[in-house]
Order: C-alpha cells, then structure tokens, then sequence
C-alpha cells in the first residue's frame, strides 16, 4: 500500500485519517470556511424568524376566528362551505365505542344544536389525538381539560434570545383559580464562541413553567392515602394519610430546572433526556398542534405526523407507580409513630 493512501479518509478502515502538517493547514481552511457558513446559516434563520414573526398577526386573526367557533359562535353557511374534493361526510361518529351520528334523528340534531354550544373539549380532544400528550393525560386530568378553550402562541426576541410563550386559556372552573397556565421556553439566537461548529439553528435550551394556585382538595397532580404505621417501642399501628404525588399531565407546568450557570456537558443523562421530551413537546404543540388543532381533533394527523418516535418511559409528567397503585405497609424497621414515612411519599417526578 502506498503511503500516501493512508491520508485517505476510510481507506484502511480508520475513522480518521493521518494528516501531516501541509494539509492540516488546508482542513484550517476548510474549518475556517466552515465558520463564513455558520454565520451565512445563522443570517438565514434569523431571517427567517423575523418573517415568522411578521406573520404572527396574520396567523392571530386565523386563530381568534377558530376560538370563536370553538367555544360558541355559530359559523355562518359560507363559512362551512369546503371545495367539492374536501366536502365529504366524515363526522358519523365512533361506532366501536357505540357512538353512532345516524343514531339522532334530524329533530334530536336541531335540539342538540340549539344546546351544544361550539365544539366541547376541542382542545382536549386535539391532545389526546397525539401520542406525545395522550400518553401524560390521566382519567383525573380530563375533568380538568374538559374547561380548556384555548391555547395560543407569542414570541418574544432581543439580541441573544428568542422565546415564545404557550398560554393555556380555561374557563372559569372548580380546580383552580388560573384563567390561564403559561409555559415559555428559550432558545439560543447565535452559535457558541466557544463551539460555534456545534451550531444547527436555533435551538431551545431552557423552559419556564407557572404555579398553578389549586382550589383545597382539587390538585389532580397529589393523591391523599392512608398508610399503616407501626411503633417499634409497643408494635402498636395506626392508620395516617398521606398526600403523594401522582402521575399528571399538569407537571407539563413544572419543568426540570437546573442552574443556568450549568454547561450542557453535566448535566446527566437522565435530566438531558427528560429535558430533551419537556423541549420536544413545546415545538409539537408551536409548530403543529396550534396551527393544525383540527387536524388532530378530526383524526387527520397520525402519529407519524407530529413525529412521535418517544419511548413510554419518556411521557412527561410520569412517576413511580407505586405513587398510586400500591397499598403495602411500611417495614416496621424503618418506621416509627413520629417519622413513619410511607414509600409511596418518596415517588420522584421524572417531568
């Protein structure tokens, strides 16, 4: 083998290739132009965002009609009038679950209409349709989602960083006294000074949740249960109510925090890819499920479509089941009628 073939990239099967100091002087230029590309790139997607950001109103008047549909006004004919292609009658309903359109009768239709008012739990239903949501969303979340009547999208931009902000609007409700629940999530604008080849558009690095204010006893996120207590000193037991945490859609509010003084390189790999979901989930719900809510509500957007390759195990707002499935005892070893603490109490959220 010729001696120079060794400076080819995979010739004997290296990942790198030996490179002597004359052509490292070239890959430094190659590196150097690499870096005149970044920065056009960066210009692109600047460029790009501030179109998106021009279009922001145009996109509101879309979305301030589609509330209005939703959550009450009766559209008139031309606005239900779709092209011929599209005008097909899909809405018959669930029949597996016996729900059946053909079932109501025209006169049934005409008093339903006059007492359904727009579409109920619209929003509810657009979650549920996408494998990212519908896996966090527990019986005892949907009685609260059930007063969800909007979620809409904002930006805001200085120099560095780029946010935007995801309100969830409810109606007035039983479980808390938020009219609405806010999550922002930031993005670095510019490349790393220090790793500026690591550049690949703007990317999302921390998310901001909000406190949700509970009605007492109405915190779907917390399960009350009694657990046995046993005294080591008289072997007497007791029964004492717990409050533990349980799994929720609503820890969507809660995001893993850490320090922002933090490098990316420790941070450990459980919080990375709980991050990672958390950050994933805000770009499905800004980038697809605000813009095509009824898409996903009508069935239309499968699970391909909002790009839901996740394991089980990353569904956010998930815990240990045995917050809320198991009724076991505590060891009397390691329990007393002061400090007695119940395993269940020790279910660490992983959202």
């Amino acid at each position: 083998m010729d001696k120079f073939d060794t400076f080819a990239l995979g010739y004997d099967g290296s990942q790198y290739p030996v490179i002597p100091k004359f052509m490292k002087r070239r890959v430094d230029a190659l590196k150097k132009l690499q870096l005149e590309h970044i920065k056009i790139q960066h210009e692109y997607n600047k460029r790009l965002q501030q179109l998106e950001l021009e279009f922001e109103e145009k996109h509101r008047v879309f979305y301030d009609k589609r509330a209005e549909i939703i959550n009450g006004r009766e559209p008139t004919d031309e606005e239900c009038q779709l092209p011929a292609n599209l005008a097909q009658d899909e809405y018959n309903g669930d029949q597996e679950n016996g729900i059946d359109a053909n079932e109501f009768t025209e006169k049934e239709q005409e008093e339903l209409a006059s007492k359904v008012k727009g579409l109920p739990c619209f929003w509810l239903g657009c979650l549920s349709s996408t494998y990212n949501f519908s896996e966090s969303i527990e019986d005892h979340d949907r009685p609260v989602l059930k007063y969800l009547n909007d979620i809409k999208l904002s930006y805001k931009n200085d120099d560095d960083t780029l946010s935007y902000v995801l309100d969830f609007h409810f109606d007035e409700n039983p479980y808390f006294k938020n009219s609405k629940l806010s999550k922002t999530y930031y993005l670095k604008v510019n490349p790393d000074e220090n790793d500026p080849f690591s550049y690949e558009g703007f990317e999302v690095f921390k998310s901001e949740g909000c406190q949700i204010d509970w009605f007492p006893g109405k915190d779907v996120t917390k399960l009350k249960k009694n657990v046995v207590q046993k005294n080591k000193a008289n072997g007497a037991t007791r029964l004492k109510e717990k409050e533990v945490e349980r799994d929720s859609f609503f820890y969507f509010f809660k995001p893993p925090q850490v320090p922002e003084s933090t490098k990316t390189e420790d941070i450990d790999e459980e919080m990375a890819a709980i991050m990672a979901v958390d950050f994933e989930l805000g770009e499905l719900i800004r980038q697809s499920l605000i813009p095509k809510a009824v898409l996903y509500y009508n069935g239309f957007m499968t699970e391909d479509d909002d790009d839901s390759d996740m394991d089980d195990d990353e569904s956010l707002g998930e815990h240990d089941d045995d917050s809320e499935d198991s009724d076991e005892a505590l060891d009397s070893d390691e329990d007393s009628d002061e400090d007695g603490k119940s395993a269940d109490s020790l279910a660490k959220k992983t959202a």
